[in-house]
């Protein structure tokens, strides 16, 4: 009954007060709950509901897959202010709900199989409600029907700016609302797996370089922009070669790793598949531009010192770009927290456009990054939706911004230019939908080797011509079971 009583006082205090002050001192889960801040004077409806003190699991990943945040429910306030972000998050959640969350933490490449045994068992007992599963194995879990159609939970506002947009369009097909998979800021790995590039400002000014911020913002960082100014930056060693190692001194153009390649062809307004006048999605891995980048890409990472893939040599890309001995490096987001403590300033700037007359910048998500899906199990259509949504909601409101300052936060990210790029990073997020459901990855990775020199084995006319007729006898039969 006192359960009962303060989520109907919180309830009533939210219709007469803009706010409501409270605090919460204890671990998620305890029943001494006090008040928590909840400001509702932006209009959002949190709803009713009364879980009973209920668990709502979330399975997710690790937390230390590749150097992510990725903990969901933490286990109390820490001294990472992301990670107490994250708990103030779901404390405010655990009050209003009346719930209690919990998590079941596994491997990325099990969680997909994780899910399958859970549905195939036929109960979520001791599973989970909500899983975040390694993008690739979701297509599998669709086509066996082991998926809720997340377009079917009333609450969840799905094409609200608290869910991402982006995997949204790139995933329904035809004309259809259907959608088995979405991604939000519940879960930040989906912005930190976004692939950007990193500049060394202290060495762009040594150099009386342009200004990469205003390049960006003025539509000019462009590809030949990036390789023009790898080049500039570049440093011999004494001997006027380009051997990287600890006893060297050589300054590198741009570093990265041979995913890279993805991001310039995303970046550059290629994408191995888009969707045709119905919305159906065709094979585009092609053509006159399409080659054109490839040869770009080529033609740079074959010239010593121009670009070069670390990680094959045993250096990191991001410790060459961290020791101050690269001018760009190819990065995803996640790495800009590994560089905070750097003296030097730095800058992170958006995938380049193709050239000027490209109308926006393409930011890719990595096709592994993990993806939020509801097993069929589950059977709380309104409790997980209400839930979710004011989840998500909260974590686009007051998540993300911490999320800004905290991880990303260093001496030269203190500007409003600053935080634009990151702004924009955000809002040009894409993805390559054909490798989420696997319709052209030996394709691509033909296509990545022939780019990066990363084992190379064959010609861009020769790859096309070895894999164009099963991608589009692949995607011909995906069309005809949507039909």
């Amino acid at each position: 009954m006192k359960k009962k009583l303060l989520i109907a006082f919180l309830a009533l205090c939210m219709l007469v007060m803009p706010l409501v002050s409270c605090k919460k001192d204890n671990k998620p889960g305890d029943d001494t709950r006090e008040t928590i801040e909840l400001d509702t004077s932006d209009g959002y409806d949190y709803g009713k509901l009364d879980c009973e003190n209920g668990e709502f699991t979330f399975l997710q990943c690790t937390e230390d897959t590749w150097n992510m945040k990725t903990a969901l429910v933490p286990d109390a306030e820490s001294e990472d202010e992301v990670s107490t972000a994250v708990y103030s998050r779901n404390a405010k959640l655990e009050v209003l709900y009346n719930v209690v969350f919990k998590c079941i933490n596994r491997d990325i490449y099990e969680t997909g199989e994780y899910v399958r045994t859970q549905c195939m068992s036929g109960t979520d007992a001791d599973g989970c409600d909500v899983a975040f599963v390694v993008g690739k194995n979701v297509p599998t879990l669709i086509a066996e029907s082991l998926l809720n159609d997340i377009s079917t939970f009333q609450e969840i506002q799905i094409y609200e700016p608290w869910w991402g947009q982006e995997i949204r369009e790139a995933s329904q097909f035809g004309g259809s609302e259907s959608l088995y998979f979405a991604q939000s800021d519940i879960s930040l790995t989906a912005f930190e797996l976004t692939w950007c590039v990193s500049v060394n400002l202290d060495r762009i000014n040594a150099l009386n370089m342009e200004n990469p911020y205003e390049l960006v913002e003025n539509n000019q960082w462009t590809m030949g922009k990036l390789f023009e100014m790898a080049k500039e930056g570049m440093q011999p060693n004494p001997d006027d070669s380009y051997t990287y190692n600890e006893d060297t001194s050589c300054v590198l153009g741009l570093v990265t790793y041979n995913n890279f390649a993805l991001a310039g062809l995303n970046g550059s307004g290629c994408f191995l598949t888009q969707k045709d006048d119905l919305g159906l999605p065709t094979f585009t891995g092609y053509g006159e531009h399409f080659s054109d980048v490839v040869e770009m890409f080529a033609k740079a990472f074959n010239t010593p010192g121009y670009m070069k893939h670390a990680n094959d040599e045993g250096f990191h890309y991001e410790d060459i770009f961290a020791k101050n001995r690269s001018l760009f490096a190819g990065i995803e987001v996640k790495a800009a927290a590994k560089f905070r403590a750097l003296e030097m300033n730095y800058g992170i700037l958006p995938i380049p456009k193709y050239d000027s007359n490209q109308t926006k910048y393409y930011s890719n998500v990595n096709y592994e990054a993990p993806v939020m899906v509801i097993p069929n199990t589950n059977h709380e259509a309104e409790k997980t939706g209400r839930i979710l949504d004011t989840m998500a909601y909260l974590s686009y409101k007051d998540l993300l911004p911490v999320y800004y300052v905290n991880s990303l936060s260093y001496k030269s990210f203190g500007t409003p230019e600053a935080k634009k790029m990151l702004d924009i990073i955000r809002d040009s997020r894409c993805f390559e939908t054909s490798l989420l459901y696997g319709w052209t990855t030996d394709y691509y990775i033909e296509i990545r080797g022939i780019m990066t020199g990363f084992r190379a084995t064959t010609s861009p006319t020769n790859a096309i011509r070895q894999y164009k007729d099963a991608i589009v006898t692949t995607l011909n039969d995906y069309i005809a079971t949507l039909k």
